[in-house]
């Protein structure tokens, strides 16, 4: 049986990139500690289905959209139960999977990098991140499509162990090796093909030979971002900007204290008055009304008095935490924080003025969607009316209730979505000699007392 070279190695190394970068990124989705290599596997996706559609209208023959065949879905598949077809190009069922996955092949990618913007400000997508609350529902948008993406890919592989295994077809082999066998079928004599030592083979404009090159150019230079960090696609633009903004424009830091800066005066008491107690927390991780609670009872500081006796001092911390409090910042962290205080008000009030009974609200469960950010939160213990109060990896103990309910506003990791984001962590990592609290967040946390959150600055020996 005669045999035709169809399929470009552009087009098969492709292929292939292709589907081992979608099953890794697939997999590597749930691991935070794998967040910037599931980001390489996108963009190298990414870079794979732009060339391929590019392909599709400046390619060879039967690699052009318009030598698809559409319109034999139907027959195509009652040809299981009958005469076997064969196809020099791709068959129905392939024409149709292959268009899906492509459209949905880009959805997922850019949708996958403005996520990458919002959620970690990072990338060419970075300043989405500054306005996460207009932006969020990319992350629904890019969940969405890698799962239609994966659904119809697992399709697609299922028909092609059919067309193989029934069908007796060689399309599986063609994007190994190039080849087709003809199987009877003619050749258009269309100036589509050249016979060169008795081979058939598709004929390649030259054009066509420097595009196959680039596009094999272009996803190994996508690879190479495995090793290179600090790019332009994915580099943390938190790092080189936001970081420095925060610091110039919020406070300054503790070993930096001679800078002339604006709001140096404030900054520099914050840093000395609060830092010289415990880790220095970014002011977006509470609300206005919730510092301004926490500054009006210092002598009850989380079971400790933290009463400054200057009142100007006071004045000057209290300014500076309201002033760049979380409903002044628009990153996720902060978008969120809020919403968890809110919810927590919200909850509380609810429960004050529901029925007797327990007085507290045990188990809270919320559902995700867009606006959500907790899947299940447990809230049990936290309050009013209960016995014990809060947990001593909290902070404090032994409170009533209406000095829970205080707390309770204030405890950042009180909030629901502290809860939800440390959900499933052992107990030892936060009693262990490096952390010590729930509550030193720097220990895990590596930038965060400069405002910067981000899952590549996560100390993971410590949560694993």
């Amino acid at each position: 049986m005669k045999k035709i070279y169809v399929w470009s190695f552009a087009a098969r190394f492709s292929h292939v990139v292709m589907a081992v970068a979608l099953a890794l990124a697939y997999i590597t989705s749930d691991f935070d500690r794998l967040l910037y290599f599931h980001a390489v596997l996108g963009v190298v996706f990414g870079v794979a289905v732009a060339m391929r559609l590019v392909w599709g209208f400046v390619g060879t023959v039967h690699s052009r959209f318009c030598d698809f065949k559409f319109g034999g879905v139907a027959e195509y598949f009652l040809s299981f139960f009958g005469k076997k077809q064969r196809f020099l190009g791709h068959n129905p069922a392939s024409c149709v999977a292959i268009v899906l996955m492509l459209l949905l092949g880009v959805v997922c990618a850019v949708s996958g990098l403005a996520l990458y913007g919002v959620d970690e400000k990072s990338g060419v997508f970075s300043f989405l991140g500054e306005n996460y609350a207009k932006f969020e529902f990319v992350e629904d948008l890019h969940e969405f499509s890698a799962n239609m993406l994966v659904c119809v890919a697992v399709a697609h592989v299922c028909g092609a162990l059919v067309d193989k295994f029934w069908h007796k077809n060689d399309a599986v082999d063609s994007m190994v090796t190039g080849f087709k066998a003809t199987g009877g079928l003619s050749v258009e004599s269309d100036g589509s093909w050249v016979e060169n030592s008795g081979v058939i083979r598709v004929r390649f404009s030259a054009f066509q030979r420097l595009f196959c090159v680039v596009w094999v150019a272009l996803i190994l230079l996508a690879c190479g971002l495995f090793f290179v960090r600090e790019n332009f696609l994915l580099g943390s633009r938190a790092t080189f900007e936001s970081y420095a903004k925060f610091i110039n424009s919020s406070y300054v830091s503790a070993k930096n204290e001679n800078v002339n800066l604006e709001n140096e005066k404030n900054g520099e008491i914050f840093v000395k008055e609060c830092g010289s107690c415990h880790m220095v927390y970014p002011p977006f991780l509470l609300s206005a009304r919730a510092w301004e609670k926490m500054m009006s009872n210092l002598e009850e500081h989380f079971g400790d008095d933290a009463s400054i006796d200057d009142e100007e001092r006071v004045e000057a911390v209290r300014a500076f935490l309201v002033g760049a409090s979380a409903e002044k910042r628009g990153e996720k962290v902060a978008v969120k924080m809020l919403r968890g205080e809110r919810m927590w008000r919200g909850i509380w009030a609810g429960s004050a003025s529901g029925a007797g009974g327990s007085g507290g609200f045990g188990s809270k469960s919320s559902e995700r969607g867009r606006g959500g950010f907790v899947d299940s939160v447990n809230l049990s213990g936290v309050a009013g009316g209960q016995s014990g109060g809060f947990t001593n990896s909290s902070g404090f103990t032994n409170l009533g209730a209406n000095k829970q309910a205080n707390m309770g506003e204030v405890a950042i990791t009180k909030n629901a979505y502290w809860i939800d984001e440390h959900e499933g962590l052992d107990e030892r990592v936060f009693t262990q000699k490096a952390v010590k609290s729930r509550a030193n967040c720097a220990a895990c946390h590596e930038g965060i007392e400069a405002g910067v959150l981000q899952k590549r600055l996560i100390r993971f020996e410590l949560v694993e």
